[in-house]
């Protein structure tokens, strides 16, 4: 009788390591979104949101963006064509709304889809359409202060 009670619990003690695994494996993979907002005017939101997504869908601009971070190999493809096409498929702008503590505003949102095991590299290519948006608006860039 006791030899089942012991080879019970080591089943049960394997289950449940089974399925924390599992759980955990599930939650790296669920997907992830990062984006900066862009606030414009209402009027302004639809026409700036086709300009900029043509200026920023430009092979040039991707593969620019894909050389300086190394994206080839953080999205494990084969060449940084691939990872141009790969950033291609997941890079969005759409019109939306930015959630600041006072109220509602209108804004663009330009960012990355992805899973939250790729999170900090999803900063890093949000954080870099961002520069280029600045860059194809004129647009000065905010200085990067630490607080």
């Amino acid at each position: 009788m006791q030899r089942w009670i012991v080879l019970v619990a080591a089943l049960v003690i394997l289950a449940s390591g089974g399925a924390g695994f599992a759980y955990l494996n599930y939650r790296k993979n669920k997907p992830d979104r990062i984006w900066v907002p862009l606030k414009l005017q209402e009027k302004d939101l639809k026409p700036a949101s086709e300009q900029i997504g043509t200026a920023l869908r430009k092979p040039a601009v991707l593969m620019k963006i894909a050389k300086e971070l190394n994206l080839a190999a953080k999205f494990k493809v084969a060449s940084d064509e691939a990872a141009v096409a790969e950033l291609s498929k997941r890079m969005f702008i759409e019109v939306a709304e930015a959630n600041p503590p006072s109220d509602r505003t209108p804004a663009l949102n330009i960012g990355v889809n992805g899973t939250r095991r790729e999170h900090a590299t999803l900063q890093e290519i949000s954080a870099r359409l961002t520069k280029e948006v600045f860059d194809l608006a004129g647009i000065k860039q905010p200085s990067q202060v630490a607080f």
